[in-house]
């Protein structure tokens, strides 16, 4: 993602992430590289963004989800969907989707403060936090709606999108940036399968994980300062 720079006005923020957009897949062509370019813009100037990294122990676990916070939804394999790329003859039981999405600005809204902000993580993040769910054998560790884990659910391909126009997500009907998570996940619960998946009362992935807020200390106004120095006593009196 390319951050405004100070001072920078609109329409030369544009100039500048258009090719950038187009050459990762972000936009289908220049008109739609334009108007995402502005929407960033906007996005970064009127709202607080945050970028979001991870510590050495990765996530905790993927959750099937509703209302999937990147806003995309994973395709079912089942008996009767025919895919592009194969022809499925029984019930695999197998759910494909983007797990995470390098760029995406995703909404979110603070329980105490009620201020509204977005969140994101970059291409660099996205592939770690892949690579340590796998490191640490992770692949199991599956929940509904971050509310209770199920069992007999297991990641079985995990892939980064490194070609949009090349890679298998594409040929499933997405149209993903580079450098995108990709997973499928095997259910073996009649009980997930039955009554939550077929019924679309699930319909894509949400990680689960304690994420870092990546401020930047100049950034931070006095008076955050003075909070942040003051919660930071109080921890360790604790």
């Amino acid at each position: 993602m390319i951050k405004p720079i100070d001072k920078e006005t609109k329409s030369e923020y544009i100039n500048r992430s258009v090719s950038y957009l187009i050459s990762n897949g972000l936009a289908e062509d220049e008109s739609n590289a334009i108007m995402i370019a502005g929407s960033f813009f906007d996005t970064f100037t009127d709202s607080k963004v945050i970028e979001l990294t991870v510590d050495e122990q990765g996530i905790d676990a993927i959750a099937l989800v509703e209302e999937p916070a990147i806003e995309i939804d994973f395709l079912r394999f089942s008996k009767n969907k025919k895919l592009v790329f194969a022809q499925v003859d029984e019930d695999r039981r197998i759910v494909t989707g983007p797990a995470l999405v390098p760029d995406k600005m995703i909404f979110r809204i603070d329980e105490k403060t009620k201020e509204s902000f977005y969140v994101y993580f970059s291409k660099e993040t996205v592939r770690d936090i892949s690579e340590k769910y796998l490191i640490q054998s992770n692949n199991s560790s599956v929940n509904i709606e971050h509310e209770f884990a199920v069992k007999d659910i297991s990641i079985i391909e995990s892939w980064i999108v490194e070609d949009p126009e090349l890679d298998k997500s594409k040929k499933l009907g997405y149209s993903l940036p580079t450098g995108t998570w990709m997973v499928s996940f095997k259910i073996n619960n009649d009980e997930v399968w039955n009554d939550l998946v077929k019924k679309d009362m699930v319909k894509g992935f949400s990680i689960e994980g304690a994420f870092i807020h990546n401020f930047k200390k100049e950034e931070l106004s006095k008076e955050d300062k003075l909070i942040q120095d003051i919660n930071n006593i109080i921890s360790q009196i604790d």
